[in-house]
């Protein structure tokens, strides 16, 4: 759930691959279940799906649609250096507004 591959409630009852897929039962042998109804009664609740989209939206950085506009990138570090003989330049470049 927190790697985002789960975003609705929807994709752990449809999934088709993962912990949530009725593949994943499988994967002991055809003899025991590996559990994917107690990992979906577990999981698949609308709670913990409503408390997922509260943190995504508070992580996630309101960036302006023009923010991958280079023209306005600001440079913030730059460095050179040799690695194995090789110089090597890094440019550090903030496209998107300071998070408070």
């Amino acid at each position: 759930l927190l790697t985002g591959r789960y975003v609705k409630l929807e994709d752990v009852s449809g999934a088709m691959e993962g912990r949530f897929s009725t593949r994943f039962d499988d994967a002991l042998g055809s003899t025991v279940k590996a559990g994917t109804e107690l990992y979906r009664s577990i999981y698949a609740r609308p709670a913990i799906f409503d408390g997922m989209d509260v943190l995504r939206r508070a992580c996630s950085p309101e960036i302006p649609p023009n923010a991958n506009d280079e023209a306005d990138a600001v440079l913030t570090e730059e460095s050179d250096s040799t690695v194995g003989g090789i110089r090597v330049r890094v440019e550090i470049r903030e496209v998107a507004p300071r998070q408070a």
